[in-house]
């Protein structure tokens, strides 16, 4: 799945992948995403869930969850910086 922000001159795109039963000894998926921010990636991560997902749907949803948690943070970094570039 993608998840697209587009500002004024520059764009956070976010991708993301999870894996359902990824371990089926523990029941357990595993995630992973990506944020691009003008060709550059700014942050990723991939992990096995704590939680145990019931199924890929279940394990999707929580996945893009987090995912948009921390597209969220990551906008508002990119916002402060770029307030903190124009007065200096």
């Amino acid at each position: 799945m993608e998840l697209f922000y587009s500002g004024s001159k520059s764009q956070l795109i976010g991708y993301e992948d999870a894996g359902y039963l990824s371990n089926p000894h523990k029941g357990r998926s595993q995630t992973s995403y990506l944020f691009v921010y003008r060709d550059i990636v700014i942050s990723c991560r991939c992990i096995k869930k704590i939680l145990v997902a019931t199924s890929s749907n279940h394990s999707e949803i929580i996945t893009i969850h987090k995912k948009i948690r921390e597209c969220i943070w990551l906008r508002l970094i990119i916002q402060h910086i770029k307030k903190w570039i124009d007065n200096h």
